[in-house]
Order: C-alpha cells, then sequence, then structure tokens
C-alpha cells in the first residue's frame, strides 16, 4: 500500500525534475540569444559610428596628401596666385581634450572672384573627411575688376594612429571586444 503512494510521487518528482531541466536549458538559450542580440546591436552601433568618425577623421596616410587634394581642387576652380603651406613645422598640432585625435593645420592664399570664392569654400565642405575652414580673410583687390586676394586657414583631423586600412579606427580602438 506504500509503494501505492509512493510511486504517484515519484512520478510527479521526475516529471517536476525534467520541467526544471528544460526551463533552465530555456533560460541558458534565451541568455545566449540575448547576448548574441546584444553583440549584434552593439557590432552594428560601432559601424555606424565609425562611419561618423570616417566623415571627420583621416588617416595619417591622407593627410599628408592633403595638399595634393585641395591643390587639385584649386586647380579645378581656377584659383589664381594659389599658394599653400603647412603651419605646424610637424605638420600635426594636438587637439585639446583628445589624445587619439590630431589635427593638421593648413594656410591658403589665391587670388578669385568673390562667387568662386564661395564654390570653393562649399566644394571643401563638402569634401569627406571633412576639410575645416578655421579663418579666412577675403579683400578685394583695388583695380582687378571684382578680383578678391583670400588667405585661409584650413585644418583637418587626423587619427593619432598609424592607418589601419579604408577606416580610421578600428573597433577594438573604439572599445568593442570580442
Amino acid at each position: 500500500a506504500a509503494l501505492r503512494l509512493v510511486l504517484p510521487q515519484e512520478r510527479a518528482k521526475s516529471r517536476i525534475t525534467r520541467q526544471l531541466a528544460e526551463k533552465r536549458e530555456a533560460i541558458i538559450r534565451a541568455r545566449e540569444t540575448a547576448s548574441v542580440k546584444t553583440r549584434t546591436q552593439l557590432e552594428q552601433e560601432i559601424e555606424t559610428l565609425q562611419g561618423v568618425v570616417d566623415d571627420f577623421v583621416m588617416g595619417q596616410t591622407r593627410a599628408a596628401n592633403l595638399a595634393f587634394e585641395v591643390s587639385r581642387m584649386s586647380r579645378d576652380m581656377k584659383l589664381d596666385a594659389f599658394t599653400l603651406a603647412n603651419t605646424d613645422k610637424d605638420g600635426f598640432v594636438k587637439v585639446s581634450s583628445s589624445s587619439e585625435i590630431l589635427a593638421k593645420p593648413v594656410n591658403l592664399s589665391f587670388n578669385t572672384s568673390f562667387n568662386t570664392f564661395a564654390a570653393f569654400l562649399n566644394a571643401l565642405e563638402r569634401y569627406r573627411p571633412a576639410i575645416f575652414a578655421d579663418t579666412f580673410r577675403i579683400v578685394r583687390v583695388p583695380g582687378e575688376g571684382g578680383s578678391h586676394q583670400v588667405n585661409m586657414k584650413l585644418f583637418v583631423l587626423v587619427s593619432n594612429h598609424a592607418d589601419d586600412g579604408p577606416g580610421v579606427t578600428s573597433s577594438a580602438k573604439l572599445g568593442a571586444s570580442q
């Protein structure tokens, strides 16, 4: 008679133990799935942020070619008496509050009409990675029929790391861990 009382309880205990094991496995799978989803979301966010960084910060190799790019733009716009010079003897200056980014300053001087100057400034602003016009001075040249003397100080933001390829900053440098 005691066996008839214990047997249903053993079956119930066995069923509950099996259900508990299934629930534990479900919890483990849910955690793994959440971890994969979280990692995927973080990787997508890092990729988006990397795109923003690439819009504003260039690698050191590309920064070294900046003078050629700006000179090409000036030839395309047919700017007269164009001169370009780096303003810092080392080529880069520190950006306050950042050890990851440097600035490369460049001075320009040229003659052009006001409309061409505005078009050139617009071309600089649309360039990617961004070229920033820090300051400029434009003065009408007397007797030159609408010609203006322009002096500009430009700068670009440059990664303080050796170039890693197309992107300036790798995801590991942005703080992601695999």
